[in-house]
Protein backbone atom coordinates (compact mmCIF):
# COMPACT_ATOMS: atom_id res chain seq x y z
CA UNK A 1 0.00 0.00 0.00
CA UNK A 2 2.85 2.39 0.84
CA UNK A 3 5.13 1.50 -2.34
CA UNK A 4 1.48 2.48 -4.37
CA UNK A 5 0.95 5.59 -2.19
CA UNK A 6 4.66 6.63 -3.14
CA UNK A 7 4.54 5.63 -6.79
CA UNK A 8 1.43 8.40 -6.97
CA UNK A 9 3.11 12.04 -5.99
CA UNK A 10 1.42 11.30 -2.32
CA UNK A 11 0.15 14.73 -0.29
CA UNK A 12 0.76 15.03 3.63
CA UNK A 13 -2.94 13.88 4.05
CA UNK A 14 -2.36 10.65 2.18
CA UNK A 15 0.75 9.74 3.88
CA UNK A 16 -0.78 10.82 7.34
CA UNK A 17 -3.93 8.76 6.98
CA UNK A 18 -1.44 5.80 6.12
CA UNK A 19 0.97 6.21 9.52
CA UNK A 20 -2.69 6.73 11.00
CA UNK A 21 -4.89 3.57 9.98
CA UNK A 22 -1.97 1.73 10.36
CA UNK A 23 -1.15 2.62 13.78
CA UNK A 24 -2.55 -0.71 15.21
CA UNK A 25 -1.33 -3.03 12.83
CA UNK A 26 2.42 -1.21 12.45
CA UNK A 27 4.71 -0.38 15.66
CA UNK A 28 5.70 2.94 15.74
CA UNK A 29 9.72 2.07 14.62
CA UNK A 30 8.65 -0.13 11.90
CA UNK A 31 10.25 0.49 8.28
CA UNK A 32 7.32 1.02 6.63
CA UNK A 33 6.11 4.05 9.25
CA UNK A 34 9.47 5.12 9.04
CA UNK A 35 9.85 5.43 5.30
CA UNK A 36 6.45 7.23 5.60
CA UNK A 37 7.49 9.27 7.83
CA UNK A 38 10.57 10.18 6.11
CA UNK A 39 8.14 11.08 3.21
CA UNK A 40 6.23 13.23 5.19
CA UNK A 41 9.36 15.20 6.30
CA UNK A 42 10.31 15.96 2.89
CA UNK A 43 6.64 16.98 1.67
CA UNK A 44 6.30 18.92 4.84
CA UNK A 45 9.73 20.67 3.85
CA UNK A 46 8.75 21.53 0.14
CA UNK A 47 5.12 23.28 1.73
CA UNK A 48 5.81 27.13 0.34
CA UNK A 49 4.34 28.68 3.51
CA UNK A 50 4.78 27.02 7.05
CA UNK A 51 3.99 27.81 10.46
CA UNK A 52 5.23 26.84 13.81
CA UNK A 53 3.00 24.18 13.93
CA UNK A 54 4.42 22.92 10.45
CA UNK A 55 8.32 23.23 11.58
CA UNK A 56 7.12 21.48 14.88
CA UNK A 57 6.07 18.90 13.24
CA UNK A 58 8.85 18.39 11.12
CA UNK A 59 11.19 18.30 13.87
CA UNK A 60 9.42 15.85 15.84
CA UNK A 61 9.13 13.45 12.84
CA UNK A 62 12.83 13.97 12.19
CA UNK A 63 13.87 13.40 16.07
CA UNK A 64 11.65 9.96 15.94
CA UNK A 65 12.94 8.39 12.85
CA UNK A 66 16.79 9.43 13.32
CA UNK A 67 16.46 8.00 17.23
CA UNK A 68 15.45 4.54 15.44
CA UNK A 69 17.84 5.30 12.27
CA UNK A 70 21.15 5.60 14.55
CA UNK A 71 20.61 2.74 16.19
CA UNK A 72 19.91 0.38 13.37
CA UNK A 73 22.33 1.97 10.95
CA UNK A 74 24.83 3.96 13.15
CA UNK A 75 27.31 6.17 11.36
CA UNK A 76 26.68 8.63 8.54
CA UNK A 77 24.38 7.95 5.34
CA UNK A 78 22.49 9.79 3.05
CA UNK A 79 19.34 9.28 4.16
CA UNK A 80 20.16 10.73 7.67
CA UNK A 81 22.26 13.63 6.76
CA UNK A 82 18.62 14.50 4.71
CA UNK A 83 16.43 14.21 7.91
CA UNK A 84 19.13 15.85 9.79
CA UNK A 85 19.32 18.99 7.07
CA UNK A 86 15.43 19.25 7.25
CA UNK A 87 15.59 19.33 10.94
CA UNK A 88 17.79 21.85 11.48
CA UNK A 89 16.11 24.21 8.85
CA UNK A 90 13.04 23.43 10.86
CA UNK A 91 14.94 24.77 14.14
CA UNK A 92 16.11 27.81 12.57
CA UNK A 93 12.86 28.20 10.91
CA UNK A 94 11.20 28.10 14.28
CA UNK A 95 13.84 30.35 15.97
CA UNK A 96 13.20 32.97 13.26
CA UNK A 97 9.60 33.00 13.58
CA UNK A 98 10.20 33.14 17.59
CA UNK A 99 12.28 36.54 16.78
CA UNK A 100 9.82 37.97 14.78
CA UNK A 101 7.83 37.56 17.46
CA UNK A 102 9.96 38.74 20.30
CA UNK A 103 10.08 35.58 22.41
CA UNK A 104 13.53 35.62 22.06
CA UNK A 105 16.32 39.02 21.60
CA UNK A 106 18.88 38.97 18.63
CA UNK A 107 21.81 37.47 20.64
CA UNK A 108 20.08 34.66 21.79
CA UNK A 109 18.72 34.06 18.15
CA UNK A 110 22.73 34.39 17.01
CA UNK A 111 23.46 31.73 19.89
CA UNK A 112 21.17 29.52 19.14
CA UNK A 113 21.48 29.61 15.29
CA UNK A 114 25.41 29.66 15.42
CA UNK A 115 24.63 26.29 17.05
CA UNK A 116 22.32 24.56 14.62
CA UNK A 117 24.96 26.35 12.29
CA UNK A 118 27.86 24.38 13.91
CA UNK A 119 25.54 21.10 14.24
CA UNK A 120 24.94 21.16 10.18
CA UNK A 121 28.57 20.50 9.70
CA UNK A 122 27.25 16.69 10.57
CA UNK A 123 24.81 16.97 6.83
CA UNK A 124 28.39 17.94 5.61
CA UNK A 125 30.30 14.83 6.28
CA UNK A 126 26.88 12.67 5.26
CA UNK A 127 26.99 14.37 2.03
CA UNK A 128 30.63 13.72 2.03
CA UNK A 129 30.77 10.53 2.73
CA UNK A 130 28.05 9.28 0.95
CA UNK A 131 28.66 10.42 -2.21
CA UNK A 132 29.99 7.88 -4.91
CA UNK A 133 33.55 8.52 -5.71
CA UNK A 134 33.74 8.67 -9.74
CA UNK A 135 37.50 6.91 -10.41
Amino acid sequence: ELYALSKSSPTIKELEGFIRSHSGDLHTKHYLNLIAQRNLIQLLSQEPKTNKEVQRKILRLSKSVLATISRIDPGYSEWMGRIMKRMYESQLALLKIELQEKKIDKNTFLEKSEDIWNHMKEVEKCDILCTPCNI
